[in-house]
């Protein structure tokens, strides 16, 4: 894993930026966001969340994005 890569790709989601497939091309020259998203998760513990969206042509896409503190519910 590249580690030049996963810190563009951690600084995008720091800086509060949602991540979609297209823009780990345009942000890390990547096509496999998810698994950058996967080590960042597994091995950095950060609270990345990923979420299924649908785009208005009916097609389906996955974002991932990072948890904020003040997003949780408190119990």
């Amino acid at each position: 894993m590249d580690d030049k890569t996963k810190q563009k790709v951690r600084a995008f989601l720091e800086a509060g930026g949602i991540v979609t497939q297209a823009d780990g091309m345009r942000i890390a020259q990547t096509t496999c966001i998810k698994d950058y998203c996967g080590f960042l998760i597994r091995k950095d513990h950060l609270p990345i969340q990923k979420k299924w969206e649908t785009a208005p042509s009916g097609k389906r896409y996955k974002i991932y994005f990072l948890e904020r503190l003040d997003d949780r519910k408190l119990v």
